[in-house]
Order: structure tokens, then C-alpha cells, then sequence
């Protein structure tokens, strides 16, 4: 068992430490040549899909070695949260940009199957199997998506439930079906001379933790 450890946003390159699940031991380092790569999706069979954000990619990599079994270029901007769904062979991805949607693509080949619009600045994904429900956290908008699923190539999307700025890390419990965001309230800095908005202000004591079951 190995754990991969993405590190964030660099120049040209991102970089994956493996450690040894059992004893924390460093196995090893792999670069690859995207300057930002988010959280892959494991598919227990011995893959992993790793979102490319800006070079619009979804790379299916061996777990252990993390040599490249596959490239598939994604019809969306920023590919940001993936999720891989046994029950359908199905991969689940949201992506940002100007025009953010939800994507479903076959595991086996790549296919596209289906694309959704969605809020605006997902971060997180969450798949609800015994409701037949995908919701996608969406902090840009303040927003969580929800689409139905049908069918392993059927989806509809439902609407976006208003939640609050900033709330898009997203757990779901799957007893029950609900979900929980986290926020805090914040004030957002005015843009610099190049146009680029400073990182946001969190008030001390404001945290709270949203919670959303489905009806």
C-alpha cells in the first residue's frame, strides 16, 4: 500500500512524493510536466485519474508506479475534482473556467458521455449512489449542484441549492445521504495593478460548517 502526496502549484512542473503507507517511509519522487496537477481519483483496481488543471487533462496512471497508461484531452477549462464510480465504470469530473461543467466519461475509453453546466468555482465532488445524485461544491457562486444520474449514461441536472461564499470543500456521508461544507466569513481585497485579487482575509471565529440532506 503507498500513499502519493501531490504538491501544489508550480512553474512548469508539479511534483507526487510515494511513501509507504505502513511506515511512513519516503519510496520515491515523480515529476510530471503540468504546472498544477488536484487530487486523483483511485479506481481499486490498480489506476489512479489525475487531473491536468490547465492543460485540460485527465491522466490514468499505474497506483504503484505511477507510469501513464492513458491520456484523454477534456472538453472543459481547468479540470479540477474527479471521481471515480465502481458501480458504472463511470469518471466524474468538474472543471472551472469561464464556462464550469460537470463531465462523465467512460473509464474504459475516454468517451465523453455527458456534459453539464454547473456553479462557478467547484472544489468538491461528492456521489451519493443509493439516490442516484451527483452535487458538485461550488465556493465562486456560492452553490451546490445537483445533478441526477439515470443511468451509467443518463444524467440531468436538478439545480444549485444557495449555500455561502467560500464553501466548497465538501464531504458527503453515505448512510444518509447528506453532505457537509465548511466556510468562514471573509473580506476580499481590491485587485492589484495587473488585476490579480489577493488571497482572502478570514474573520477570527466566523468557521462554520454547513450541512445539507437530500429531501
Amino acid at each position: 500500500r503507498r500513499i502519493h502526496a501531490v504538491v501544489g502549484a508550480r512553474a512548469a512542473e508539479s511534483t507526487w512524493f510515494t511513501l509507504d503507507a505502513a511506515t511512513g517511509k519516503p519510496l520515491g519522487r515523480t515529476a510530471f510536466p503540468f504546472k498544477k496537477m488536484d487530487d486523483p481519483a483511485p479506481d481499486g483496481k490498480g489506476a489512479l485519474y489525475a487531473p491536468a488543471r490547465y492543460d485540460n487533462l485527465l491522466l490514468k496512471l499505474d497506483s504503484r508506479t505511477l507510469a501513464e497508461q492513458a491520456r484523454w484531452p477534456i472538453d472543459c477549462v481547468q479540470v479540477v475534482a474527479v471521481e471515480y464510480q465502481a458501480s458504472h465504470d463511470r469518471i466524474l469530473i468538474g472543471c472551472r473556467g469561464d464556462a464550469p461543467r460537470f463531465i462523465a466519461l467512460d473509464a474504459r475509453s475516454g468517451r465523453q458521455l455527458a456534459s453539464i453546466p454547473i456553479g462557478k468555482g467547484i472544489d468538491g465532488m461528492a456521489v451519493d449512489e443509493k439516490r442516484g445524485l451527483i452535487l458538485t461544491s461550488n465556493g465562486g457562486d456560492a452553490s451546490l449542484t445537483v445533478i441526477r444520474q439515470e443511468g451509467p449514461d443518463s444524467y440531468r441536472l436538478l439545480g444549485n441549492v444557495q449555500t455561502r461564499p467560500q464553501a466548497r470543500t465538501m464531504q458527503i456521508d453515505e448512510r444518509d445521504g447528506r453532505v457537509y461544507l465548511v466556510t468562514a466569513d471573509a473580506t476580499f481585497g481590491a485587485p492589484d495593478a495587473d488585476g490579480k485579487a489577493p488571497a482572502p482575509s478570514f474573520h477570527p471565529d466566523s468557521f462554520v460548517v454547513l450541512g445539507y440532506k437530500p429531501q
